[in-house]
């Protein structure tokens, strides 16, 4: 959703018929008035549309948004994070997977890695690397999941976990 969109647009998926129109400012507006959000965490990309949610980021914030409802009650629920989002995240049936930066700032340190949030609620269930920093080597990027991989594509490298359950042991 780029700063400068002036809709989100919702297109049945069968006719092409255009159901609904929702001007974007009315839902950064709506992030900003929220006691949560501000100028710096209005949602500037799109990561999934899933029947009536739409799940966006912005700086360092996720939300899950029903494009069914009228805008002012459209926020299902906000993810902040203390460091920016990097990349594209990746959404599954349950989950949102998502890439944090390492804190630069001593306060943001061990807010970094790959952190998985639950769909239903917006909750934080858990990161990779545990409660620290991106280990050597490794850092935020595009998340891909393909069958029981999990792929992070970042300015330096790629890193594919081939069983995300052995990165779960590592938590």
């Amino acid at each position: 959703m780029p700063t400068d969109a002036k809709h989100l647009l919702i297109y049945d998926a069968g006719t092409g018929a255009e159901i609904k129109r929702i001007a974007t400012d009315d839902i950064r507006d709506r992030v900003s008035q929220s006691k949560t959000g501000d100028d710096s965490t209005v949602p500037q990309a799109i990561l999934a549309v899933d029947k009536n949610q739409v799940f966006l980021t912005g700086g360092s914030s996720l939300y899950c948004v029903d494009w069914t409802q009228p805008v002012e009650n459209c926020i299902v629920w906000h993810c902040p994070f203390p460091n920016n989002i990097a990349g594209r995240g990746f959404v599954t049936a349950d989950s949102v997977f998502v890439c944090i930066e390492s804190g630069t700032d001593q306060r943001k340190y061990g807010q970094g890695g790959l952190w998985r949030v639950e769909r239903v609620t917006g909750r934080r269930k858990e990161s990779y690397p545990a409660k620290k920093d991106w280990d050597e080597g490794e850092g935020p990027g595009n998340v891909l999941g393909i069958g029981d991989q999990v792929i992070v594509a970042g300015s330096k490298r790629v890193n594919i976990y081939a069983d995300m359950a052995l990165a779960r042991n590592r938590l």
